[in-house]
C-alpha cells in the first residue's frame, strides 16, 4: 500500500507523510530505539530491540509491498521524526477485518499536529484497505494520546490495569480502543446523523478562533472551515470540521467557540497564501532567496539576508520583536513553502510604512499582490491605521504593478538631486 502527503505543521515547516523506504532501514532502527528511550508509555525499552538494518529493511519491503499493513513516517528537514501504521491482526477468516494501529513521535516534533495527521493518513489507508474495525491499547495516564484517539472517534471498550509492569516496579493500565469503520458497503451508506454544534461553523472560517471539545481539549489559531462532503470523501468522517493547524475538530464533539481578538504580527491567511510569523528554520531559506544574488533583488539600502549570519541575526530579531503588538513581520508561505517577506514599521505622525520582498518569478503572480493586499486590510481594519504608504524604485515595474493591484495609489514621487525620480510614494487610506 503507498501513501504520500505533505502538510504543514504549527511551527510553519513543511513535513512528508510516506511510505518508508528500504533505504530508510538504517535511520528508522535509530529512529525506533531514539523514540522507545524517550518515554514510559510504549512497549519495549531501547535496550530491548536486537533486530538488525538488514532484518529492518526486509520488514520495510514486506510492509510496502503488502495490500493489507503500511508504515508511514513524518519526515521533516530530512529527518525522520514520528511513524504510524495499520496491520491486519491475524490472516484468519475470523479477524480479517481487523487492523491494529501503532505511532509513535519523538520528543522535540511533540504538539506540532504530526500526530493527527498520520492518524488521518492510517485511517484512511485502513479504509482503502477494506478493514472494518482499528484496534489500538494505550497506557492510561498517556493522557495527550488518549485525546488524539477519542478526536478521531475512538471508544474505550476494555482495560487492563496490570497491562505493563515498568523496571521501576510500576503497574501501568492499558486501554483497549477501537474505532468501527463498517463493512466496505456500509461506509458508502448515508450516514447516521450526529449532535450538530449549535451555532453556523461557516462563520468562523479564517477567523481567528479559540475552540473547546467535550475532552476538554482547546485549540487556538486561525480556523478553516471544512464541510462534510469534503470530509467525507478525504478521510471518511461524515460531518462538519474546523481545521486549526493540523489539527481536524470535529462538529460533534465541540463544546465552544469563541473568536478572539489579536494584534501585532498574528497570523494572516489569503485565498492562497498564508502570512505567518518568522521561524528560526526561516533563515537559510531567506538567505538562499534573497542573500546569494542581492542586484538581483535591487534591496534599498543594506541586505538583511546578505550572508547566513546576517539571515539568522535579522530572523532572530523579527522573532524577539513579536512581544511587541505594533511590530509587524511576516513570512509569505504557500504549500510549497515561503516566497517572500512583508513588514511594516509605524513611523512617528501615525502612518505605517510597508516594506516587501518577493522571489522574482514571483513578482507577477497573484500571490503576491494577494498577500500585500491581506496585510494592507489587517493593518488598517484591524490595527486602526489610517493610512499605509510604500516606497518603489520606479525601474522596479514588477513591484508598481503589485502596490496597484493591491489597492494601493501612486500620490507623489521623490526627485533626486538630478532631477530624475528615484522614488514613488505609494498611498492605501483606511476604508470608511
Amino acid at each position: 500500500m503507498l501513501f504520500q502527503k505533505t502538510i504543514r505543521l504549527k511551527n510553519g515547516k513543511p513535513c512528508l507523510l510516506r511510505n518508508v523506504e528500504v533505504e530508510d532501514a538504517g535511520q528508522f532502527l535509530d529512529y525506533f530505539i531514539k523514540c522507545h528511550g524517550e518515554t514510559e508509555y510504549l512497549t519495549t525499552y531501547p535496550d530491548e530491540t536486537t533486530h538488525t538494518v538488514e532484518e529492518e529493511a526486509a520488514w520495510i519491503l514486506a510492509r510496502k509491498e503488502s495490500a493489507s499493513d503500511i508504515e508511514i513516517i513524518a519526515v521533516v528537514d530530512g529527518v525522520i521524526a514520528a511513524s504510524a501504521g495499520i496491520g491486519m491482526l491475524k490472516d484468519r477468516a475470523k479477524t480479517r477485518h481487523r487492523a491494529v494501529f501503532g505511532i509513535t513521535v519523538l520528543k522535540e516534533f511533540w504538539r506540532l499536529g504530526i500526530g493527527s495527521a498520520l492518524t488521518e493518513a492510517c485511517i484512511e489507508c485502513a479504509k482503502k484497505a477494506g478493514y472494518w474495525q482499528i484496534e489500538l491499547e494505550v497506557v492510561a495516564e498517556n493522557e495527550a494520546a488518549v485525546l488524539l484517539y477519542r478526536k478521531y472517534g475512538f471508544t474505550v471498550y476494555g482495560s487492563n490495569p496490570r497491562g505493563f509492569l515498568t523496571r521501576s516496579g510500576k503497574w501501568q493500565e492499558l486501554l483497549e480502543m477501537r474505532l468501527e469503520l463498517g463493512r466496505p458497503e456500509e461506509q458508502a451508506e448515508e450516514p447516521e446523523p450526529v449532535r450538530r454544534f449549535p451555532m453556523d461553523l461557516t462563520a468562523f472560517d479564517r477567523k481567528h478562533v479559540k475552540v473547546t471539545d467535550q475532552f476538554g481539549e482547546t485549540y487556538t489559531g486561525v480556523a478553516s472551515f471544512e464541510n462534510i462532503d469534503f470530509m467525507s470523501s478525504e478521510f471518511g468522517i461524515n460531518e462538519n470540521c474546523l481545521r486549526i493547524d493540523d489539527d481536524l475538530i470535529r462538529e460533534s464533539i465541540i463544546t465552544s467557540v469563541e473568536e478572539i481578538e489579536v494584534h501585532g504580527s498574528a497570523e494572516l491567511w489569503a485565498e492562497n497564501v498564508i502570512l505567518r510569523r518568522f521561524t528560526p528554520e526561516d533563515a537559510e531559506t531567506l538567505y538562499n532567496q534573497f542573500g546569494k544574488d542581492a542586484p538581483e533583488h535591487e534591496f534599498p539600502g543594506r541586505n538583511l539576508y546578505a550572508t547566513p549570519e546576517a539571515a539568522k541575526e535579522t530572523v532572530n530579531r523579527f522573532i524577539e520583536g513579536y512581544s511587541n503588538e505594533q511590530f509587524y513581520a511576516w513570512v509569505i508561505d504557500w504549500l510549497e513553502g515561503a516566497f517572500g517577506t512583508i513588514g511594516a514599521a509605524v513611523c512617528p505622525d501615525g502612518h505605517v510604512e510597508l516594506t516587501f520582498h518577493i522571489v522574482p518569478h514571483w513578482a507577477e503572480r497573484r500571490f503576491a499582490y494577494e498577500a500585500i493586499q491581506k496585510a494592507l486590510e489587517y493593518l488598517t481594519e484591524n490595527e486602526g491605521f489610517s493610512r499605509v504608504i510604500a516606497r518603489c524604485d520606479p525601474v522596479r515595474t514588477e513591484a508598481m504593478s503589485m502596490f496597484e493591484k493591491a489597492g494601493m495609489q501612486p500620490v507623489r514621487s521623490h526627485l533626486a538631486k538630478d532631477d530624475h525620480i528615484d522614488q514613488v510614494i505609494f498611498e492605501y487610506l483606511k476604508r470608511s
